[in-house]
């Protein structure tokens, strides 16, 4: 079983009310999910059929960043223009309670911001293409952008769609757009070395259509950026970050050096397994990127959770139970095989050194927000607003400071849990709006 050192506490950040992004397949002519060899799925609805239906639900910030690298013709970035653009409109027709901005990245720069903004009122004119990719500069910029913003609201789900056609190849120096500076700090989450103010792993001079070589150390500083934006721990939250890759047939492994091929095998692989958040990667041909876009409106459409709506109603009941060969938290309640929330076996911290004395306990549901009471001891502890963080909520007693802790015999789940005696959650930690991130 595992156990945790009963004075420590968790760090981790509360996030909007969403679930994590789910993947579901696309359906239109040809278009494949990067990295999961996937093509047409039957049955699936096509954008035609979506065509004045589409339906987002909750607010959502958006930044595109765009690559405009030299290995990029003008056509293309044409393409990409007009794809990036039809996003952007079909946004704003579904009435979708959304901001959009974009910046672009490209010939040594990080440039041409459109801050976040009403999509109604935005059109991007992406500029000509020309020299490396400094990607990591890119979504730390984009990312900072999210939350920084003047349009830029805490209540969102922040999302970073990026569209490049190549990897990672950038100069070791800093990129300042507006008030946005990358890396944001010295630390190693946003550059490999500490202690400096710039990116450390320029790639060396060799071939490729813009002079210089993708090398394994410029993937790895890049998902090094990409794992802190997506962690709600770092930075300013929890970002879901998209990739669409618009490279060329047989370009998919273009200016990557030997070393990189090895440890990352092409360029989609890479975008899909170290940049993308999981199931969010795609792979376009640049020319069908308009069409794309109507499948990726369609999709946002799972961004939604559904709201607790059954009052001071018991939904769920676990209790912790010790047994002839271990002990772990028991679902009490029997409402069939789908329950509201789900509880994964073993996804729980003892006491340092002991076994079966749970102090912390994690939970999966789609549920935008939801409560729980928590017997502990002689006590009952109240977790109200607790926000699933891709998908999950921890209940974690060491965030209420107590004087002493006792082992959790059981967790009762509510929407709107019911008045409690003595002693309720005080509103810190995950007692309040927050839930500890355990990825599905």
């Amino acid at each position: 079983m595992n156990t945790s050192d009963s004075d420590s506490r968790s760090d981790s950040t509360g996030i909007s009310r969403r679930t994590v992004l789910k993947s579901t397949a696309f359906a239109s002519g040809g278009l494949a999910l990067g990295g999961l060899g996937l093509g047409t799925v039957p049955g699936l609805a096509s954008a035609d059929e979506h065509e004045g239906s589409i339906e987002l639900c909750g607010a959502i910030d958006v930044m595109c960043a765009i690559d405009t690298s030299g290995s990029l013709n003008s056509d293309e970035v044409a393409n990409l223009e007009t794809g990036v653009n039809a996003f952007i409109d079909r946004v704003a027709a579904s009435g979708a309670d959304a901001t959009i901005g974009s910046l672009e990245f490209g010939d040594n720069g990080v440039r041409n911001k459109n801050d976040l903004q009403a999509p109604s009122g935005l059109t991007v004119s992406v500029g000509s293409p020309g020299g490396n990719t400094p990607m990591p500069g890119a979504l730390d910029v984009a990312d900072q952008a999210l939350y920084n913003d003047s349009a830029a609201r805490s209540g969102a789900l922040k999302l970073l769609l990026v569209f490049t056609d190549g990897g990672p190849n950038y100069t070791n120096t800093s990129y300042t757009l507006g008030p946005y500076t990358a890396p944001r700090d010295d630390s190693t989450n946003w550059s490999t070395t500490s202690g400096n103010d710039a990116y450390d792993e320029e790639g060396t001079a060799a071939t490729g259509k813009d002079g210089r070589q993708v090398t394994v150390d410029e993937m790895d500083e890049t998902a090094l950026v990409a794992s802190s934006i997506k962690d709600a721990a770092i930075g300013d939250g929890a970002t879901r970050l998209i990739t669409v890759y618009v490279g060329a047939e047989g370009e998919d492994q273009q200016a990557m050096g030997t070393d990189a091929m090895t440890k990352y095998t092409d360029l989609p692989t890479y975008l899909e397994e170290h940049v993308a958040t999981p199931g969010f990667a795609f792979d376009v041909d640049v020319g069908e990127l308009e069409g794309f876009v109507d499948e990726l409106i369609v999709e946002l459409q799972e961004l939604c959770c559904p709201d607790c709506e059954t009052g001071d109603a018991l939904l769920e009941k676990y209790e912790f139970e010790e047994y002839e060969d271990g002990c772990d938290f028991v679902r009490e309640t029997d409402r069939g095989d789908d329950p509201l929330i789900g509880y994964a076996p073993g996804s729980y911290d003892s006491k340092t050194g002991e076994t079966c004395e749970p102090i912390s306990v994690t939970f999966e549901t789609d549920y935008c927000e939801l409560d729980a009471l928590v017997k502990a001891g002689r006590e009952t502890y109240a977790f109200r607003d607790l926000v699933p963080v891709d998908g999950a909520v921890t209940i974690d007693l060491r965030e209420l400071e107590l004087e002493k802790l006792y082992a959790i015999s059981n967790v009762q789940f509510y929407c709107v849990a019911p008045e409690t005696p003595e002693h309720p959650g005080n509103g810190t930690g995950m007692g309040k709006g927050k839930g500890k991130g355990r990825g599905r």
